[in-house]
């Protein structure tokens, strides 16, 4: 819903209430001329409403949403409103009319006094009581019927106030839901999923990751790594004239390391290097180096990367670096050794490994039973090979001389050219933007070259029959593969794969072979072939895959038969209702027949639909406080003030961003939040910034994660798109609803018309209405959506030959009367038909067992010492959902309604302690341990917004029903036809 939209639902639940609640009382009757008799709009009971009081009416309303908005209601709301005003007075006629049979009565004292507060009988601001006398001495007639009006209006009143009590409810159940909606936790877990225990092996127990970390942990050294801000210098940006051109990419760029020897100069004369960066555009912060990988912006040399790896925290580098374009300025954050990866880093991998190992280890057992068995039926035929492979990485050229680059470039000059199709010329890249790119393909082809002549002369000399140490010792690899089954390839990886597809080619033939393969070349020697061979183990596991996996197979049925003899009832088919749907499909949207009228008033009642949202484009800088102490939040609030006193005077907002934000999504972008709308941003942030104009500062503004400092840079009312603008659309929409309505008017008629099945199976042929038959498992009522599962449920209950009692509405489909055809018992399945149920049952069971025993396990060494943290570290680290509302969820493990009870209060209260850690909890996923590491309350100023809305929107219903029973009682007729069509609008706020 639009900000406008909302603001007019608002307004008139705030005028509504307060019309219920005080109806003022009429005018004094004077003596007016005589004229025409009134229009009557609508009649409640015995009562009217005439045109004149509902005009009157509206534009008091009129008045009032232009004096709480600052703005006029636009015109094509006017309808709807206008139908919200009628509604109105009709409330107040039913509770004159209801005070009446309650009776409720006004004394003439009370009257009296009502009517002496008329401003009419007020001089100066004073009462007059000579004023009020005069008009009951002089005009009986009309101070008796200002008398009788009070009386009925008061009593209304009173019949009001009772309503009220009726319907306000008690609100601290509502304040606890909406504090309970806008809270935000940080929760930290340790998760056992069932997903990644499925109990086929045994899982590594605890004290082996870390035996396994202690004795292995080098392979996952870290190298040596220094963490860099870098200032880049390359502004301005090079002219597309002087790019076109080496001698002018050279210019440009020793402009750029003139400016930054210049920059590093200021900062050696004492200029803050953060100021520095500020000045220009900030720095690239965070950057790791290491001699493994420098990322793409640094193309320093190795003495750069030497420099910053032995500089202290705090260095600049004593001159500029090689950038990716241009040059750059270097301060070293921080210094790592080489190292072993700490335990938490690393340990979900050792895991992997270790379970990787125990499932081999259960293969390998069940593989070699196999082996064993049918070692001579995988007799075959055989190759005796040798090979050797020139990898072309492990050949190094001489260094590319300039000649060489230049020559290289000019022969494949194609290559950096392009066509420009405005000039129809075509425009060659300066050898100078490309100079690295070409020196790394001239090094590639040579090292290609390279390889290429070793694999000759390996082919030359093995084609003759001869070994030469020295020759193949310059080779990548030589390997004498022994006697290979055919089919099978010689090598693991790629390399592999090549070979085996060569020598598929040419199955019987024998003798020396060059090919290309992923990286070099390979020299291929069939030496002879061999009938009759049986392979290794290793080289029949593949051929033996297949087979175990039926192996497994039978003993997973195996064992799941053990669990369906224990329990065979367990696994009975479900009681399943056998039921027809009759369909009453809704007519194509093009044949549905619409008037403007029609489309008018679905426009009117689905304005926000077609309304662009308010929206608002600002950028800021976020303060945040150093800690959870008052004094940190005074120090942060202090800071943002006079950075704000610093935007007023004219800095650049922009740079101060860089420089102090402690946002760091879009420090770098001079504070740059983008266009958003509505219900994006945290509360007070979103109020400030929808009250702001371009241009607009506005700040300090507190939320959650500090204070923020704000500046708008644009901003986009909403707009309401004129009937006529989007008319198709709504023609379109307004058809397809009156092709579902009518549907549904259609079943309802027949339904109420049918007694029997018999009676609606002639219906449908009848009508040539679609039959559906559905069968329904009794008890998975889970796997429909919300608005079906009272249809369903119902029909759960029905029994053969029954029609449901009402119509369903089923999307894309149309609305349906059902009846039962019959019901199937539950009964025994017998093993064959159930065992895809049993092994699904044991599997599950197995999964379970495997996470009890390790849950058994870490509570052993929680017992034995071990922190909730410390056991992380073993999975990890702890997992983190920060920022979590009411309705999140663990990362696979569903649940949403127990996370919700331990972190904010639900069905299954206490509330988990910031800071307490829980027991285990079993989600649908598996088991986790909890801990709310930190509360967020929401704002106050936000959650009383929330709060006042949600009461109105409560109330709101609460009225309608009230008022429902009335009408009952009293009935209303609405006799203008255009009023008699507009939708009444129900509140949708849900901010």
């Amino acid at each position: 819903m639009t900000r406008r939209a909302r603001v007019l639902a608002a307004a008139s639940l705030s005028a509504m209430v307060a019309t219920f609640a005080v109806a003022a009382p009429p005018a004094p009757a004077r003596a007016p001329a005589r004229a025409a008799a009134p229009t009557t709009i609508a009649t409640v009971g015995d009562q009217r409403i005439d045109g004149d009081e509902l005009d009157h009416s509206f534009t008091e309303a009129l008045d009032l949403y232009r004096a709480r908005n600052g703005v006029a209601l636009d015109p094509q709301v006017e309808p709807v409103l206008r139908r919200q005003v009628l509604e109105n007075l009709i409330r107040q006629r039913l509770l004159a009319l209801e005070a009446k049979r309650r009776d409720i009565t006004v004394s003439d004292e009370d009257a009296e006094a009502e009517l002496k507060r008329d401003p009419v009988f007020r001089v100066g601001g004073a009462y007059s009581e000579s004023r009020f006398l005069t008009l009951k001495t002089t005009h009986p007639d009309s101070y008796a019927r200002s008398m009788a009006a009070i009386k009925i209006n008061l009593a209304s009143r009173r019949a009001g106030q009772e309503m009220d009590r009726e319907v306000h409810g008690d609100d601290a159940p509502l304040r606890a839901r909406v504090e309970r909606e806008m809270t935000k936790t940080t929760i930290e877990y340790l998760a056992l999923r069932g997903n990644e225990m499925d109990g086929s092996y045994v899982e590594p127990r605890e004290s082996e990751i870390l035996a396994w970390h202690r004795a292995h942990g080098d392979r996952f050294r870290l190298p040596e790594q220094a963490v860099v801000s870098i200032l880049p210098i390359r502004t301005p940006a090079i002219a597309d004239s002087a790019g076109a051109t080496d001698a002018g990419v050279r210019a440009w760029d020793q402009a750029m390391r003139a400016r930054a020897d210049s920059v590093r100069a200021a900062i050696r004369a004492g200029a803050r290097f953060d100021d520095v960066a500020t000045r220009f555009g900030g720095a690239k912060r965070g950057l790791v180096l290491s001699r493994e990988g420098t990322g793409d912006l640094w193309r320093g040399t190795p003495g750069d990367l030497a420099a910053a790896l032995a500089a202290a925290p705090g260095t600049v580098l004593a001159g500029p670096v090689h950038l990716s374009s241009g040059w750059g300025i270097v301060r070293v954050e921080a210094t790592l050794p080489a190292r072993i990866a700490p335990l938490e880093q690393i340990s979900k991998a050792i895991r992997d490994t270790l379970r990787a190992a125990a499932r081999s280890r259960i293969d390998d057992r069940d593989l070699t039973e196999i082996y064993a068995s049918m070692r001579d039926s995988l007799k075959t035929d055989a190759w005796r090979l040798r090979f050797a492979f020139a990898d072309t990485s492990s050949f190094t050229p001489p260094a590319a001389t300039e000649q060489d680059i230049e020559a290289f470039y000019r022969a494949h000059l194609a290559d950096y050219s392009t066509f420009d199709r405005a000039t129809s010329q075509v425009i060659e890249t300066p050898l100078a933007q490309v100079r690295e790119s070409v020196r790394e393909r001239w090094t590639s082809e040579r090292r290609m070259e390279m390889a290429r002549a070793a694999a000759d002369r390996v082919v030359e000399a093995w084609s003759k029959g001869r070994r030469d140490a020295a020759l193949e010792k310059s080779m990548s690899e030589v390997r004498d593969a022994g006697i290979v089954p055919i089919g099978t390839p010689p090598t693991d990886g790629a390399l592999g794969g090549a070979m085996a597809a060569e020598l598929a080619k040419h199955p019987n033939q024998t003798g020396v072979t060059l090919l290309p393969a992923p990286g070099g070349f390979v020299v291929l020697y069939v030496v002879d072939l061999v009938h009759g061979y049986a392979p290794t183990f290793e080289q029949a596991r593949e051929r033996l895959m297949p087979r175990l996996q039926e192996h497994q197979a039978e003993a997973l049925v195996r064992a799941a038969r053990v669990l369906y003899d224990r329990d065979s009832l367990a696994f009975s088919t479900p009681t399943t209702v056998h039921f027809m749907r009759m369909i009453f499909e809704p007519v194509p949207v093009m044949d549905v027949p619409l008037n403007r009228g029609e489309v008018n008033r679905y426009y009117r009642a689905h304005m926000p639909e077609y309304t662009v949202e308010e929206l608002v484009h600002i950028r800021h800088i976020l303060i945040s406080p150093s800690g959870p102490s008052a004094a940190a939040d005074a120090a942060a609030r202090q800071k943002a003030e006079e950075i704000l006193r610093r935007v007023r005077a004219g800095e650049d907002f922009p740079q101060l961003a860089a420089q102090y934000s402690d946002d760091p999504a879009t420090r770098d972008d001079g504070g740059d939040v983008g266009m958003f709308r509505h219900g994006v941003m945290r509360d007070a942030f979103e109020r400030a910034a929808f009250a702001m104009r371009p241009h607009d500062i506005a700040g300090p503004v507190k939320t959650d994660v500090g204070y923020h400092i704000l500046e708008c840079l644009e901003y986009l009312p909403p707009v309401i798109h004129p009937l006529r603008e989007v008319y198709a659309n709504v023609a379109h929409d307004c058809a397809l609803a009156k092709a579902k309505r009518v549907a549904a008017e259609r079943a309802d008629s027949v339904l109420s018309a049918i007694r029997t099945v018999a009676q609606a199976k002639e219906a449908a042929e009848r009508l040539h209405l679609t039959l559906l038959p559905t069968d329904h498992a009794v008890g998975t009522l889970n796997q429909y959506g919300a608005e079906l599962r009272d249809y369903m449920r119902t029909m759960e209950q029905l029994k053969p030959g029954q029609l449901h009692p009402r119509t369903q509405l089923y999307e894309g489909l149309g609305t349906a009367i059902s009846w039962v055809d019959g019901i199937t018992p539950s009964r025994l399945r017998p093993w064959t038909l159930a065992i895809p149920y049993v092994v699904q049952r044991y599997r599950i069971a197995r999964a379970r067992a495997t996470l009890l025993a390790k849950k058994a396990e870490l509570d052993s060494m929680s017992r034995a010492g071990w922190s909730f943290d410390s056991l992380g570290t073993l999975w990890g680290g702890l997992e983190r959902l920060p920022g979590a509302e009411a309705g999140g969820e663990l990362r696979a493990m569903s649940g949403r309604a127990i996370l919700d009870s331990l972190a904010f209060g639900g069905d299954r209260p206490p509330v988990l302690e910031t800071g307490h850690v829980s027991d285990w909890i079993e989600f649908p996923g598996g088991f986790a341990r909890v801990r709310v590491s930190r509360r967020v309350a929401p704002d106050p100023d936000a959650l009383a917004k929330r709060l006042e809305l949600r009461r109105q929107i409560a109330l709101w219903h609460r009225l309608n029903d009230y008022f429902d029973k009335l009408k009952d009682r009293y009935p209303v007729r609405i006799l203008d036809g255009e009023l008699r069509s507009t939708a009444l609008p129900e509140p949708t706020v849900t901010s």
